[in-house]
């Protein structure tokens, strides 16, 4: 992300395209680069001390005005799901994801250290008798016939023993 200065003394036809941008919006700007004046510098940003004098402004593509901003927190949960790829956008959300994967790398390693194998055991089964009521998904290449979510991996943890896998670790999704 980078600034951009649409100055009517420098180009006057940039200034006009400029007043009809938009949130979204995709440009294409030519320009000169210069440093931001003082007290303008942004620090949050990596380009938050310099700008673009835009001299040459091409609307790319235009866009629908987005149905909230990114990380309004009073956007009810319904619509923000509805449009989740603009709520991923908010950056809390993003530290959420890189702290999860974060803790996933860390544990991986410290049980791949400790000797242990991951393995990953299938998320669809047969449903059996025994437990609690299954979680039933159609099949679509056998009609009639259902896979269920497992009420216990027990089943794989078994199979996983019998055939000499002592130290082994499964990270739930």
């Amino acid at each position: 992300i980078i600034q951009l200065v649409c100055d009517p003394n420098d180009s006057k036809e940039a200034h006009e395209i400029a007043s009809r941008t938009r949130n979204e919006f995709v440009l294409i700007a030519e320009g000169k680069i210069r440093p931001r004046g003082e007290g303008l510098t942004n620090p949050k940003l990596k380009t938050g001390e310099i700008e673009v004098v835009v001299s040459k402004l091409i609307i790319e593509n235009e866009s629908a005005v987005p149905p909230f901003g990114i990380g309004d927190e009073s956007v009810n949960e319904e619509l923000r799901l509805k449009y989740r790829f603009l709520d991923l956008r908010n950056p809390k959300l993003y530290e959420n994801f890189a702290l999860r994967s974060k803790a996933c790398i860390a544990a991986r390693n410290s049980l791949a250290n400790m000797g242990f194998l991951e393995v990953e055991t299938p998320i669809l089964t047969k449903a059996t008798p025994e437990g609690a009521r299954d979680y039933l998904v159609p099949s679509r290449v056998h009609q009639g016939e259902f896979y269920a979510l497992p009420q216990s991996p027990q089943l794989f943890k078994q199979l996983l023993m019998c055939s000499g896998f002592d130290r082994y670790f499964q990270i739930a999704k």
